[in-house]
């Protein structure tokens, strides 16, 4: 009997992307063991379906499910959130919906699908309307991603946005800087010490290949050194971007690169709508199944 799949999200081809495992009947498992499985797989996620929740919601297939990185749970993320609609719909519904939804601890997720030869090709996800935080001088975040302060591109600000999970967004002027770029530890925890460590992604317009942005992810407080694409964090930047992006008028679409620097490449596909106030952030890319696995009891 399979107790948990393994599939890549946002990948560009075989073995690439952001691998997560979901574990089908996560009811089955106690908080305990749940962050004891999470530590053991040591993917940036892993999920847990609760195969015994499973209802409609105006007549939309839809499960909770929780989520663990290898310390702690975390109420949403990106990936993890395709991956498992993914699962979700590919081993318990077995028909082509075009929406399936996710329940977490950040509340109900929409995830629309497209499919081709009865398996979903494209993932969207919609997510939480925009939290829009604190900003921060550019000398301590150049301090802190171990850059200069010239690196730092000061068009827009750098400032804390959540959609679920709330990411610090830093533009940078060139790619050379976002490659250059690394955690200085000690200067992030004396900077938030009367704080959590913030979840940081870093941008520029420079990319390796012809895409829009190019981005890197660091999640420090979750055990995530960097991560290879992340679906949470670039809806923060979407968000951002919808804001600030005077050109683009309230709609905006982009394609994210990711992940090159820990040799993960993945692509994020990215929409965006903002009406006064209000936005309507999505994610999309790919989901593609890797292994499946059985877990040895005594």
């Amino acid at each position: 009997m399979t107790d948990f799949f393994c599939v890549d999200v946002f990948g560009v081809g075989p073995y690439t992307g952001n691998p997560l495992a979901v574990f089908l009947r996560g009811e089955l498992y106690d908080d305990e063991t749940m962050q004891l499985l999470a530590r053991e797989m040591n993917l940036s996620e892993t999920t847990f379906l609760m195969s015994d929740s499973i209802t409609t919601m105006d007549g939309i297939p839809t499960v909770d499910v929780r989520i663990f990185t290898p310390v702690a749970e975390i109420p949403f993320a990106g990936h993890p959130t395709l991956g498992t609609a993914f699962v979700f719909q590919q081993e318990f519904l077995k028909q082509a919906y075009p929406t399936v939804n996710l329940r977490m601890k950040a509340g109900v997720i929409p995830v629309d699908m497209v499919y081709e030869d009865h398996r979903p090709q494209k993932l969207v996800m919609t997510q939480n309307q925009p939290i829009f935080g604190e900003t921060f001088p550019s000398a301590l975040i150049a301090a802190i991603l171990s850059l200069k302060e010239e690196d730092i591109e000061d068009s827009t600000p750098i400032q804390m946005v959540s959609t679920g999970l709330p990411f610090l967004i830093v533009p940078l002027r060139h790619l050379d800087a976002t490659n250059r770029a690394r955690i200085h530890s000690a200067t992030l925890e004396d900077a938030f010490r009367e704080k959590e460590l913030p979840n940081i992604l870093i941008y520029t317009t420079e990319t390796v290949h012809d895409h829009d942005y190019h981005v890197r992810v660091f999640v420090p407080e979750l055990g995530v050194s960097e991560d290879p694409a992340t679906g949470s964090a670039n809806g923060c930047l979407c968000a951002y971007l919808s804001k600030y992006d005077t050109n683009r008028r309230g709609n905006y679409r982009a394609i994210v690169e990711q992940g090159y620097m820990i040799k993960r490449p993945s692509l994020l596909y990215l929409e965006g709508e903002r009406n006064a106030d209000q936005y309507v952030i999505r994610v999309g890319g790919g989901v593609t199944p890797v292994y499946r696995g059985t877990l040895m009891r005594s």
